[in-house]
C-alpha cells in the first residue's frame, strides 16, 4: 500500500515528459472541442479555512506560511484557488455554558453574542486569510452558518442539533444581513454569498442546527426578503447545502415565485456513495447557479482514500471535478478544507508539525490482524522493543479500506525500562491526526467519553479514529512499549454490520529526523484541483467537448468569453500511456502550453507546442492530468 507523502513546497519534477506531435498511421481516439458551443458559467474552485484552520496556517513559520499561501492561491506558483468558504461564527457555546472544540479545531466567535450586542472581533484568522488570498487573485468569498448563536436556538446550544426558535427568524435574517454588511464596513471585505445553514439534517458534537425545507421557505420568503431589502444587502443568497448531492431542501423555496426570485445559488455537498453528482433538475429549470460547496473522503477504494498522498487519490478528485462540470453543470466546486492541522483527510495541504515522511507498512515493527467487532476482546496486546528508539509512531489504518465507524483506542500505552514506567499520555505528541475529529487524551474521539475497550475502562489512554497517525519523540531510559490496542466501546452502536474494521501498526525510528522539514504537506489533490482552478477563472464558460474519447480518458474544455483564451483539461486514468487527438472547431493564434500533474509532476509547465491543421495529437502519460492552454483567433 503506497503511503508516500509529498513534503514541502512545489515538488520539482524528476523529468518533464514532452508533449509531442505525432504522425500516427492508425487512427487515434479524438476529442472534439467546440469553442462556440457554450455551457455553464464557471464561478470558481475553492475550499475553506474554517474551524480555526486559518489560525493554524497563521501560526506557521513566516517563510512556510507565505509558501502555503502561494501554493493555494497564486496563479503562477500554485493552484490558483479562486473561492474561500468561511464559517459564520456562532461562539461555540453549549447548553452547559462551555465552548466545544480545541485550539486547533473549534468554533469562531459570533458577531452577536447576546441579542442586540454586536462585536466585530474574534474572526481575525479567516479575515486574514481572505485578505492574503485577495493579494494573490482570489476575491470570491462565501460564508455559511453552521449554527445560529446559542441564544437563538431551542436547545440553547450550538451543538447537538436543535432548531432556530420560531420567534427568532427575523432576528436571524437581521444577523445574516449584519454579517454581510458588517464585513464590508468593518473589514473591507465583500462577501459574495451567504448561506443560512450548512447541512441542515446534521446533529452532532460540533456546530449544527436542524431545519426542514419548509423552515427554509419561511425564513427566505417572510424574513430574508424584507430584511435584506431594507438593509440593502449586496451578497447573493445561497440555499440548500444538504450533505448529499440533493436539492430537496431548496425545492419548496424554488417552487414559490417570491422566494425563488430571492434565491441566487442552490448549493449541495458532494458526499454520496457511489455517486455525489448529477443534475439538480429544479435548480436547473429555474435558472439558478449550482454550487458544490463541500466534499472529501468520498469513496472506498483504498488507493483513492484520503491521506495516502498518491496520484491515485489525485485522479479520483480530478474525475470527480470532471463529473461535476460535465454531468451536473456545476458552476462552482469546493473541496472541504484548504488547509488543516494534524489531518491527512479533508484538506489540500496539512499544516503543523510534519510527521515522519517514510511511514510505510513494510517498516512497521508491529502490525495487528484485522480487528473487528467479532474479534475476541475487540483488541490486541502490544509489547515491542524500543531500545535505542528516539521516535514512536502509532497508526490506526482503515483495515478494510472503508471509512465507517472506526473509533479506536490506545489503551493504557506506556514505556517500560530501567527508568521505570512512564505513561505515554504524560508526554506531548509531536503530531496527531484522526480520520474524523481529533485524537483525545483519556477520552474517546468525538464522543468525549471515557475510553472503554471490551467493557473495561482505561485508567488512561488515547482515543482516535482511523485513518490516524500519532507521533512521539521518546525520552531515554525505556526499552519496551506496551499497551492494548482496540476498538472503542462506542463502535457497538454502529448499525452497519460492515463498520469498524481497523489495523494497528507501530513504527520506531532511531532518530527524530524531520527538524529541517517543511511544516506542511502538499497532496496531489491540490495540483489536480489546480489543473482546473489556475486556468478556469471566475467568469469563464464551459464549452462542448467529447467527454471520453477513449476508455479511462476524460476531457472537458473552457473558455474566457471576454478574451477567447481557452483551456482543455485531459485526464488519463489508465496505468499506461494513451495517445489522444484533440481538434478545435476554431483556429488558434499561437502554440498551446501544457501543464501536467502526475506521480512526478506537480502542475509543471511543459514546453509550448504548435497547434497545426486544427488538430493536436499527443501522448498522455499514465495516471496524469494535463491542462492545455491557448488562445483562439
Amino acid at each position: 500500500m503506497n503511503r508516500t507523502w509529498v513534503i514541502g513546497s512545489i515538488v520539482s519534477a524528476l523529468f518533464l515528459a514532452p508533449v509531442s506531435l505525432l504522425t500516427a498511421a492508425d487512427p487515434v481516439p479524438e476529442a472534439v472541442v467546440k469553442l462556440k458551443a457554450l455551457r455553464q458559467e464557471i464561478e470558481g474552485f475553492g475550499g475553506s479555512g474554517s474551524f480555526r484552520q486559518a489560525d493554524n496556517l497563521m501560526k506557521l513559520p513566516p517563510a512556510d506560511r507565505q509558501e502555503v499561501l502561494d501554493l493555494l492561491f497564486s496563479t503562477t506558483k500554485g493552484a490558483g484557488i479562486s473561492i474561500i468558504r468561511n464559517n459564520i461564527g456562532d461562539g461555540g457555546l453549549t447548553a452547559e455554558g462551555k465552548v466545544w472544540g480545541t485550539d486547533t479545531d473549534g468554533p469562531t466567535a459570533t458577531i452577536e453574542p447576546k441579542e442586540g450586542q454586536w462585536s466585530w472581533t474574534g474572526d481575525e484568522a479567516q479575515i486574514w486569510l481572505m485578505k492574503e488570498a485577495a493579494q494573490r487573485g482570489c476575491t470570491r468569498f462565501i460564508s455559511a452558518a453552521w449554527s445560529p448563536p446559542a441564544w437563538m436556538k431551542t436547545n440553547n446550544s450550538v451543538i447537538n442539533g436543535g432548531n432556530l426558535k420560531k420567534d427568532k427568524y427575523r432576528a436571524y435574517a437581521e444577523y445574516l444581513a449584519e454579517y454581510a454588511n458588517g464585513y464590508k464596513k468593518n473589514h473591507g471585505i465583500d462577501i459574495y454569498a451567504v448561506s443560512p445553514q450548512n447541512e441542515p439534517t446534521f446533529s452532532g458534537g460540533y456546530s449544527c442546527c436542524q431545519w426542514s425545507a419548509q423552515d427554509f421557505l419561511e425564513l427566505t420568503k417572510n424574513h430574508i426578503i424584507p430584511v435584506w431589502k431594507d438593509k440593502k444587502v449586496a451578497a447573493k443568497y445561497m440555499l440548500g447545502e444538504h450533505m448529499a448531492w440533493d436539492e430537496s431542501f431548496a425545492v419548496p423555496s424554488l417552487n414559490d415565485a417570491e422566494a425563488c426570485a430571492r434565491v441566487d445559488i442552490v448549493a449541495a455537498h458532494g458526499y454520496g456513495w457511489p455517486q455525489g453528482f448529477g443534475v439538480l433538475p429544479t435548480a436547473k429549470a429555474k435558472g439558478k447557479k449550482i454550487w458544490q460547496t463541500e466534499v472529501y473522503n468520498n469513496g472506498d477504494d483504498s488507493n483513492n482514500r484520503e491521506g495516502k498522498g498518491t496520484i491515485g487519490n489525485g485522479l479520483y478528485w480530478a474525475e470527480y471535478i470532471h463529473n461535476h462540470m460535465t454531468a451536473s453543470d456545476t458552476n462552482a466546486w469546493l473541496y472541504w478544507w484548504l488547509i488543516a492541522k494534524y489531518k491527512f483527510e479533508g484538506c489540500l495541504i496539512t499544516v503543523g508539525a510534519t510527521p515522519d515522511p517514510s511511514v510505510d507498512p513494510k517498516q512497521a515493527v508491529f502490525t495487528s490482524e484485522l480487528i473487528t467487532r467479532q474479534t475476541p476482546g475487540r483488541s490486541v496486546d502490544v509489547d515491542i522493543d524500543i531500545t535505542n528508539a528516539k521516535r514512536l509512531c502509532l497508526e490506526v489504518d482503515l483495515g478494510d479500506g472503508r471509512f465507517n465507524g472506526d473509533r479506536a483506542d490506545w489503551f493504557e500505552p506506556r514505556l517500560v525500562g530501567p527508568k521505570g514506567e512512564l505513561k505515554l499520555t504524560d508526554l506531548t505528541w509531536t503530531f496527531a491526526n484522526a480520520g474524523w475529529n481529533t485524537p483525545k487524551v483519556n477520552k474517546t474521539v468525538g464522543g468525549e467519553q471515557d475510553i472503554i475497550v471490551n467493557g473495561v475502562k482505561a485508567a488512561y489512554g488515547i482515543g482516535t479514529h482511523a485513518q490516524s497517525l500519532i507521533t512521539y519523540d521518546l525520552p531515554p531510559g525505556y526499552t519496551r512499549f506496551k499497551c492494548k490496542a482496540g476498538l472503542d466501546e462506542l463502535v457497538l452502536r454502529e448499525t452497519d454490520p460492515d463498520a469498524s474494521k481497523v489495523k494497528f501498526r507501530v513504527y520506531t525510528r532511531d532518530s527524530t529526523g524531520g527538524e529541517k522539514a517543511k511544516s506542511y504537506i502538499v497532496y496531489p489533490r491540490l495540483w489536480v484541483v489546480g489543473n482546473f482552478s489556475r486556468f478556469v477563472r471566475p467568469g469563464w464558460v464551459r464549452v462542448d467537448a467529447t467527454p471520453s474519447p477513449a476508455p479511462g480518458v476524460l476531457v472537458s474544455a473552457y473558455k474566457n468569453p471576454a478574451s477567447d483564451d481557452f483551456a482543455v483539461v485531459i485526464i488519463n486514468k489508465n496505468d499506461k500511456e494513451q495517445t489522444v487527438a484533440v481538434s478545435l472547431e476554431a483556429a488558434t493564434s499561437g502554440p498551446l502550453t501544457p501543464y501536467r500533474t502526475s506521480a512526478t509532476e506537480s502542475l509543471d509547465k511543459l514546453s509550448p507546442i504548435a497547434f497545426e491543421g486544427g488538430k493536436l495529437t499527443t501522448k498522455l502519460p499514465a495516471q496524469s492530468v494535463t491542462t492545455f492552454v491557448g488562445k483562439a483567433k
